[in-house]
């Protein structure tokens, strides 16, 4: 509101200056408060002639209202005292509430729902209407939390933030009718819900912030509260009690008596709003600038209190020297001149901001990004100046760790505990240590946010900030994505594009229940496709409608539309070709199999980099449904390796990456690509000194599996260390794409966890096979060998590694295969009789074996 305002006067006065007429009436402003003490000084601010500044006093207030300040003896600590204060709320109630309303604000959530249970145990505080009685039953019904169900009939609520909306609702209208007497509640009622009681009781004084521990309220914060006491034509007074230790009790009668002038507060937000303001106005000047500034309530307020500005704004001055210090008095201007100078430089330093040899401004892509997804100043500076991610990992961790989580998501007492137990055990990447930090609380709801199903129950509380986190990280996903397009950062950007698409789909790119990014499918779905071998892409675009339908106990035609859904999506593959020393010709194979040409399928992303430095050579966005048959690329100076990806933007598990030459990466390069132990890895598999013996051949595959790391992932390439005596490999990408060498008799399966961008495996000189352990995976491997393809005779311990059919499923098939026989099989001849509507047509050719 402040810089909007001093935009509208800078705007004004510009007008002003260059001669135009100016009609004041075209813009009216009207300020209204109950609680602003300083009213003369937003009076200025705002340009309003004195005379037309009104104050009213409290004489004026429709329902007159007396305060009682009640010192109450201190304990050991806050929690002690809160319990103290339980024993003096009844007495205090039938004191001053006469029978009618009373709002109790309470310290946190559990204080709310502590002082509510003392309040069962006085019956005569209690809802005794028998009309109002049946309708709080009523509405018991309607309430999902357990806790509320059991205070609410009798006439006592909580509201906090920790219930549903649709609770915090009902208890709302309960007692906006009367039928609710007692609503202990948190400091968020006092703001924007308009319920008014006869009593309000303030249980403490004091409230945890998570920066500072226990500190006094606010004044402001109390005139908030206490002013729900008396309700316009219900009430003939109101009455508010503050519950308060002895040591303050003498301070909070003396300002209750005379008000807390209100601040500034644009020095939270000073930087990003002179940036918003370059950003806006192309061939904005620092003058400009200065003026702008001029017209905030900043200016008003620094001089009327300038040992307060003084301190906010130090200025890197000598004691004395402040602008607001001087001795023949506060220099306002000077002080605003010299802010405005320091704010511009930081951006320019940043990298955000520019300045012509005439003093023009003007914002970097970095800065018209940061203001175009209103992004703060800090997290900016966070992620330019942090080390790049090397892998999906490196780069979720960057996410949670920006400064614009640490202000609103800092974990609070009663959620560590809970934090912490899904850190261990329900994430993707778990960690044992305490959550005690934002950039810990964050990374373990997004991560439970993409976890597979079954998935954990949250409270409500959580569950309302993992969205708000997840709403804020695609704003912070696109800002990391023209970071690292701006500094030409191949891998990084491709690891962008994945992790922005997990967020918004809340699945990861090695899930194994693809489906679930599909319209219309839910977890529940999700499960019973998985159950029958049907959770990924692939396979759903591939089975049987039928089995589709019995998989998920729905009728046709539901498992044809889903399939349909499965088999839209592109499914593009690459092929690549040089022609000279700088250009690559890249071939696009798109499938449309089942695929609807109006059908949209959305926008995939071509990411072109070099190896091993990761140098970015092309990022083009292209419409799914009008791929070009071939694209040229253009790769500058001399280079060793090409990796191509196609990455769809919203869908996981269709995508596509090829690799030209040698595509092994240092961490050396100040690209920041994969490391060197993960290159280590691949050479060695690659060579087939990965602990094995003889001479062997690598085994190229192409798959359209999305990777988390660029260059497999260290886990994946462990898994791949084959063993001289393992006698083979075991791909498992239909589950959680795990590979790991096939078991033998004495000797554990190793596993592990990565997205394969091929599947490398050693050809030994027996050319033993590669086995797909999954019979729904995504990728299709082919192996080659130095001689001719080896035919593949399954052997007794090839077999370990195959899923075999759950039992249900095969006593269906086995029924449906009864029940399909000719009419001349053996079973008809033998007089077994069969219902009609399984008698075969006539033509046995439509029928298989």
């Amino acid at each position: 509101l402040e810089s909007v305002s001093a935009l509208l006067q800078m705007c004004w006065r510009l007008q002003q200056q260059a001669g135009k007429r100016v009609v004041d009436s075209t813009l009216r402003l009207v300020a209204v408060s109950a609680t602003v003490p300083n009213v003369h000084d937003i009076g200025e601010w705002l340009g309003v002639a004195p005379p037309n500044v009104l104050v009213f006093g409290p004489e004026h207030r429709p329902v007159p209202m007396r305060t009682v300040v009640r010192g109450i003896r201190s304990a050991k600590n806050e929690f002690i005292f809160q319990e103290g204060l339980n024993r003096e709320l009844p007495a205090t109630i039938r004191q001053y509430s006469g029978g009618r309303a009373t709002l109790i604000f309470c310290i946190t959530k559990r204080a709310c729902e502590t002082a509510a249970k003392a309040m069962l145990l006085e019956p005569e505080l209690l809802q005794r209407d028998p009309h109002l009685q049946s309708r709080l039953a009523e509405n018991t019904k309607r309430v999902t939390d357990p806790g509320l169900k059991q205070l609410i009939r009798h006439g006592v609520a909580v509201h906090h933030a920790g219930l549903t909306p649709e609770d915090r609702r009902i208890v709302t209208e309960m007692f906006l009718c009367g039928a609710l007497l007692l609503i202990c509640c948190t400091q968020t009622l006092a703001l924007g819900v308009n319920l008014p009681a006869r009593l309000v009781i303030i249980k403490g004084t004091t409230a945890y912030r998570q920066e500072g521990g226990w500190e006094e309220y606010d004044q402001l914060e109390m005139q908030q509260m206490i002013g729900r006491a008396g309700r316009p034509q219900f009430d003939t007074e109101g009455v508010a009690v503050i519950f308060s230790e002895q040591a303050s009790a003498d301070v909070w009668r003396d300002q209750l008596s005379s008000g807390k002038a209100i601040e500034s507060h644009l020095a939270d937000w000073l930087t990003e709003s002179l940036l918003a303001e370059v950003v806006a106005q192309p061939q904005l000047s620092e003058k400009a600038l200065v003026q702008w500034l001029h017209g905030t309530f900043l200016k008003v307020r620094a001089s009327r209190s300038p040992a307060t500005y003084a301190r906010t704004f130090p200025l890197d001055c000598q004691i004395g020297a402040h602008p607001l210090l001087l001795s023949g008095g506060p220099d306002v201007d000077a002080f605003v001149t010299r802010l405005t100078g320091l704010e511009l430089l930081k951006l320019q330093q940043a990298g955000m901001m520019q300045s012509s040899h005439e003093g023009i401004l003007t914002a970097t892509k970095m800065g018209e990004a940061a203001c175009r997804y209103s992004v703060r100043f800090e997290t900016v500076r966070y992620l330019m100046g942090a080390d790049p991610p090397t892998d999906l990992q490196d780069l979720f961790t960057m996410l949670a760790g920006v400064p614009d989580f640490d202000r609103e998501y800092r974990p609070k007492m009663g959620q560590k505990v809970k934090l912490r137990e899904w850190a261990k055990k329900s994430v993707r990447w778990t960690f044992k240590d305490a959550v005690d930090t934002a950039s810990k609380k964050v990374s373990v709801l997004l991560q439970l946010a993409l976890a597979e199903p079954p998935r954990q129950q949250l409270p409500w509380d959580l569950k309302s900030q993992q969205q708000q986190i997840l709403r804020r990280s695609e704003f912070l996903m696109r800002l990391m994505l023209e970071l690292f397009q701006y500094r030409r950062q191949g891998p990084q950007l491709a690891n962008a594009l994945i992790l922005k698409k997990c967020l918004k789909q809340q699945i990861w790119e090695v899930s194994p229940v693809q489906v679930r990014q599909l319209p219309s499918i839910g977890d529940i779905i999700a499960q019973k496709l998985q159950a029958g071998g049907l959770a990924t892409l692939d396979a759903l675009a591939s089975g049987d409608p039928r089995l589709i339908e019995v998989a998920c106990g729905r009728k046709p035609p539901f498992g044809n539309d889903l399939q349909a859904k499965a088999r839209a999506l592109p499914r593009p593959s690459l092929q690549l070709a040089r022609e000279g020393d700088s250009c690559v010709l890249v071939r696009f194979n798109r499938s449309t199999e089942g695929h609807n040409r109006g059908a949209s399928c959305g926008f995939v992303h071509l990411v072109a980099f070099t190896a091993p430095d990761g140098m970015l050579v092309q990022h083009t966005r292209i419409s799914g449904t009008s791929l070009p048959p071939q694209l040229k690329l253009d790769v500058p100076g001399t280079w060793s390796g090409l990796v191509v990806r196609l990455i769809h933007e919203e869908y996981v598990g269709i995508d596509a990456v090829q690799h030209l030459g040698d595509t092994d990466f240092d961490n050396s390069n100040s690209n920041g690509a994969v490391g060197s132990t993960v290159a280590a890895k691949r050479k060695r598999l690659a060579s087939g000194s990965g602990g094995t013996s003889g001479q062997g051949e690598v085994i190229a595959a192409t798959t359209t599996s999305t990777i988390g790391a660029l260059a497999y992932g260290e886990a994946a390439l462990d898994a791949m260390s084959l063993d001289s005596s393992s006698g083979g490999v075991v791909i498992d990408a239909g589950s959680s794409c795990k590979v790991r060498p096939k078991a033998r008799k004495g000797h554990e399966s190793a596993s592990g966890h990565g997205s394969l961008v091929a599947a490398l495996a050693k050809a030994r000189q027996k050319q033993e096979p590669v086995v797909n352990e999954s019979p729904h995976c995504p990728q299709r491997t082919a192996a080659a060998t130095s001689g001719s393809r080896p035919s593949v005779v399954p052997q007794e311990s090839d077999l370990r590694g195959v899923r075999l059919v759950p039992p249900v499923q095969l006593l269906l098939l086995m029924l449906l295969s009864v029940l399909m026989l000719p009419r001349r099989s053996p079973l008809h001849r033998r007089g077994v009789r069969f219902p009609a509507w399984s008698r075969p047509c006539h033509s046995h050719a439509a029928w298989g074996s």
